[in-house]
């Protein structure tokens, strides 16, 4: 297939760090946002949708990351820069990247421990996956966390789901193309579909893929921390020695990073050989991670730029790769791509299309993990870099390289925008208003 005559003018620039010293700022951008986003498939195209957890943007080669680890992504991929998760954990921001709302309209936000057992709050919108699935395509859901899953309403609108346990060191990406495979043999070749993987190839614990240990890595550290304590555990090793800590922890990072972009390659060539090439790939994180920045490490503890911003990669045959700073939120992902598909949006969502225009001030809140409704952060992130203003106990505290009169401005736009979004800030506390 010939290439599209879409062509991108605005380059990255990323300043790199020594070796040693390999730990992540803001990315700053000196050029104006690109107007939009511009590239309409051939009929027929399929979509494929790969959400990797914990993916933040700035540990890809592809974004200017010092060590190499995304070189197939290099090749022939569309970058966009400045996408913003809405929650800096999993399930309230992959409910707004399928919704297209924010966290306080969809209702997912908190998950609650019972009898040892984790409740969560079910999906209380409906799902942009529909919206798809009437428009004739097929639809399924591959997933390997059962905050994706049925558990809490994130199968709506998928013919079929499909869960997939990750199995240490091996890829769960890998894993999930072998089953996707399997499922697209059993539809027609001719039919459109929509699929979306979510992976946990980069999230804790951090194992080295097969074939990529001690690319960067030292071994023999980290690697009897379990899952879900590793937050807990780094901080105690981080108290103890923080440089070696810091070292050890983006080292095994990267080297998943460097694993998965071999896993979505082979995806590529599957794609190829079942005669799906007319497939749209988009490649998302639904959180960034913390690896030492402030202290802090994981996800889902804060709005920090680390936590939030994550890649916005795009993949067709007729797409020719190039770089686009384009602020966005992930909520801007579904309705992007119905409308590159000419396929009409339902009214009323917080996301819009990006051929409608890529300069925005995406918005981030975290609740409380226990209480539903109880808003304790909100970022917003603005057009010179990504400016980080948090609101809690009822005054905004800002992050990051600004002005006064660029905070003045920034904090208005954060009042603005809980204002239209049903948010108040009362003198003590971020709470949703009541209803």
């Amino acid at each position: 297939m010939g290439r599209s005559t879409f062509h991108l003018t605005f380059f990255l620039l990323i300043g790199c760090v020594p070796e040693e010293e390999v730990k992540s700022d803001s990315i700053e951008k000196t050029e104006e946002s690109a107007r939009s986003f511009d590239f309409s498939p051939n009929p027929g195209t399929s979509v494929l949708l790969i959400q990797v957890d914990a993916l933040r943007r700035d540990h890809l080669s592809i974004y200017g990351y010092e060590r190499e680890t995304s070189p197939n992504l290099e090749k022939d991929w569309l970058v966009l820069d400045g996408l913003t998760t809405a929650a800096s954990w999993t399930a309230p921001s992959t409910a707004s990247l399928l919704t297209g709302l924010q966290p306080y309209r969809h209702g997912v936000q908190y998950a609650k421990q019972h009898s040892d057992r984790e409740v969560n709050q079910p999906l209380q919108g409906p799902s942009l996956v529909e919206v798809f699935k009437g428009a004739g395509y097929r639809t399924a859901l591959v997933t390997g966390n059962a905050y994706v899953s049925s558990d809490t309403g994130m199968n709506v609108g998928f013919d079929r789901q499909i869960f997939v346990n990750k199995q240490y060191p091996f890829s769960n990406l890998g894993q999930e193309k072998d089953q996707l495979q399997t499922w697209l043999q059993e539809i027609p070749s001719d039919q459109p579909f929509f699929a979306m993987l979510h992976t946990m190839d980069v999230h804790a614990p951090y194992y080295s893929p097969e074939g990529t240990a001690g690319t960067w890595s030292k071994g023999g550290m980290l690697t009897d921390l379990e899952d879900y304590a590793q937050q807990e555990e780094l901080s105690a090793l981080y108290d103890v020695d923080p440089e070696g800590t810091v070292h050890e922890l983006n080292a095994l990072y990267d080297e998943e990073i460097l694993g998965l972009d071999q896993s979505v390659h082979d995806l590529l060539q599957m794609l190829e050989s079942s005669g799906r090439s007319n497939t749209m790939v988009v490649l998302i994180g639904d959180h960034g991670e913390s690896l030492g920045e402030h202290g802090l490490f994981g996800h889902g503890s804060n709005v920090e730029w680390e936590q939030l911003s994550v890649p916005f990669l795009v993949h067709h045959p007729d797409l020719a790769g190039g770089d686009m700073n384009c602020l966005s939120s992930n909520m801007d992902v579904l309705p992007t791509l119905l409308r590159s598909l000419n396929v009409d949006l339902p009214e009323g969502l917080d996301g819009h299309p990006l051929q409608e225009g890529c300069t925005g001030t995406p918005v981030a809140t975290l609740y409380d993990a226990q209480d539903a409704g109880t808003l304790n952060l909100v970022a917003a992130y603005g057009e010179q870099g990504h400016r980080e203003y948090a609101c809690t106990s009822g005054r905004h505290d800002g992050h990051g390289k600004t002005t006064d009169d660029e905070k003045e401005l920034l904090d208005q736009e954060i009042s603005l925008r809980i204002a239209e979004n049903d948010l108040a800030i009362p003198d003590q506390r971020c709470a949703r208003r009541p209803d």
